[in-house]
Order: C-alpha cells, then sequence, then structure tokens
C-alpha cells in the first residue's frame, strides 16, 4: 500500500515587508525655480517608481537584504512601470496587487537645481487601499521586520498585530501627522519621523521634551530626520543626535527614504542606535547624487566608504 505525503508549501522569507502607497514618480529639474505666472525650461526630467515605503524596500535590497512590499497599483502605463521597477531591484512584488480600470498614485515633482530641494504634488488615483482582511497573515506573521507608513490606520494596525505576533517589529515612517497615528504608535517598536512630523504632533514643546512624549505613545526607540542638519534620537532614556554626511546634491528626492531603509538595514545587522544613525544618513547623502529617488541607490559597500571617509 503507497502511502502518501502531505504537500508542504514553502513560504518564502524575507528580512523586511514593507506596507504603505506606491506611485510613479516625474521628476522635473530647473536652474531657476518658476513663479506665479512665469514659463521656464526643464534642464532635466526622469520618470522613477517611488512612496516611502517601497523607496525603502529598494535601498534595503540594494544593501544586501531580502525585501518585500504590499501595495495596490493601477493597470495603466504607471501600474505596471511601478511593479516593474521595484522588481528590477529585487524587491518582492507576489503582494502588490493591480486594479483593473484603475490609476496609479502620481507623483509630479520639482527641483531646484541652486539646492536640490524640491516640491511635490500627488495626484492619488483611484485605486483601492490594500483591504485589512485579505492581508498575507503568514507573510506578515514571519517577518523579523515590518515598515509601515500610517496612512491606512486599519490596515497598519492589522499588519503590525501579524507582526507582533510572529514577535517580529514594527516601524513606522511619519513624514506628516495624519488621523489615527496614535493608535499606530501604541503598537510600533521604531518610530522614525520628519521633523515636520514631530513639530506638528508637539507644536509648543522642546525637542527633548518632543522626544520623551513621542516615546510615551508607544515606541521605545524614536528618531527624527532633519535633513542637512542631520537628526535626533531616543532610546530608552538616552538622547543623542546624528550628524548629516557631505555629498554632492543635485535631487533630495528620496533621501527621507532612504534613511529609514538603511536604518532597517542596521537593525538586521545588528548595529546600536549610534551605529544605525550613522548608517541610515549616509545612505541618504549618497541619494542626493542624481535626478529621481532610486538612480543612486548605494550599495553596502558605499555606504561604509563614506563613513570611513567623513569620520
Amino acid at each position: 500500500m503507497n502511502s502518501c505525503c502531505p504537500i508542504r508549501t514553502e513560504v518564502k522569507q524575507f528580512d523586511v515587508v514593507g506596507l504603505g502607497l506606491c506611485a510613479w514618480d516625474r521628476i522635473f529639474l530647473f536652474d531657476e525655480y518658476p513663479g506665479p505666472n512665469q514659463k521656464v525650461e526643464t534642464v532635466a526630467s526622469t520618470g522613477s517608481g517611488g512612496g516611502p515605503v517601497p523607496n525603502a524596500m529598494v535601498v534595503f535590497s540594494k544593501l544586501g537584504g531580502k525585501s518585500a512590499f504590499i501595495g495596490v497599483t493601477g493597470d495603466k502605463q504607471e501600474g505596471l512601470k511601478i511593479r516593474s521597477d521595484l522588481i528590477k531591484y529585487n524587491v518582492d512584488v507576489t503582494h502588490l496587487s493591480i486594479q483593473a480600470g484603475r490609476r496609479s498614485p502620481c507623483a509630479y515633482i520639482w527641483v531646484d537645481r541652486r539646492n536640490g530641494q524640491r516640491t511635490v504634488a500627488l495626484d492619488p488615483g483611484d485605486t483601492d487601499p490594500v483591504n485589512a482582511e485579505e492581508l498575507p497573515e503568514i507573510l506578515l506573521s514571519s517577518t523579523p521586520l515590518l515598515l509601515i507608513d500610517g496612512r491606512n490606520s486599519e490596515v497598519c494596525i492589522r499588519a503590525a498585530e501579524l507582526c507582533l505576533k510572529g514577535d517580529g517589529k514594527v516601524i513606522l515612517d511619519a513624514g506628516s501627522p495624519r488621523q489615527g497615528i496614535a493608535d499606530i504608535l501604541k503598537i510600533t517598536d521604531h518610530a522614525v519621523v520628519s521633523s515636520d512630523f514631530l513639530r506638528g504632533t508637539f507644536p509648543q514643546t522642546g525637542n527633548d521634551d518632543a522626544l520623551k512624549q513621542l516615546q510615551m505613545m508607544g515606541p521605545s526607540s524614536v528618531v527624527v530626520t532633519m535633513g542637512e542638519k542631520g537628526g535626533l534620537w531616543r532610546e530608552g532614556k538616552e538622547n543623542g543626535t546624528y550628524s548629516a554626511f557631505k555629498t554632492p546634491v543635485l535631487d533630495t528626492t528620496g533621501a527621507g527614504d532612504a534613511f529609514h531603509g538603511a536604518y532597517l538595514f542596521g537593525l538586521k545587522m545588528g548595529m546600536d542606535m549610534v551605529g544605525r544613525c550613522r548608517f541610515a544618513s549616509a545612505a541618504a547623502a549618497l541619494i542626493c547624487r542624481s535626478l529621481g529617488g532610486r538612480a543612486t541607490t548605494p550599495a553596502y559597500e558605499e555606504v561604509q566608504k563614506l563613513i570611513e571617509d567623513q569620520t
């Protein structure tokens, strides 16, 4: 009598899973930034996959980690380009859903060549958000790290709960205050936020007290990114700062996203807070060398060399 063995379904293992908005970026470089009712010509332009969490997954992958992304796109041209660009950078897109007849988000980014600063206008498209009941439970409960952007609190909270159930760590990328963010912070381990988020959340509070108050909302580790000024951090009862690295700056698009991706890689590698922030700050600086948030995504060796050269 022949015996039957049960079929075993293999689940891919990833170092990090990202959940959030994905977009197609259209970036335009100007010698002279246009004012009201002014017509100027662009110096250069390009297209690139975008979105804070997808960009972070790209950086994490380029540094040598294994990343996957959960999100939605439309089936128009931009949606297909979003998908293929993530694949190009070895980000797993098994759970990137394509919605028929829908338009993907598209960001229009104007960059001032004189200083690399940019203005972003987001066309949100008309895709439906990820359904909280359709999240990949096995994937999320088996990932060591989960990065969320807080855009859809119900979905973010459900994903975080699944990650925590499997003893993973939840990292929040918050660029600005959002509805429901307090509930997300309660189940966040690492909050890596912008200075705009900190000021918008605690407008009348000094930095040290604001860091403490943010930590009291849930996360044990808090980092505040401040662009060329470096940033702040608090972990446990310790506060600290980190410096920005000097590189030629053409466009700052994606610098904050690169910080998140490299910070996650630092967690994977077991770096302490000082090491994580230094490593992430170097990666963020290297992104600024070209137009768009992915063209100069650095490899691990490039980040280490910049750190060695400027230490």
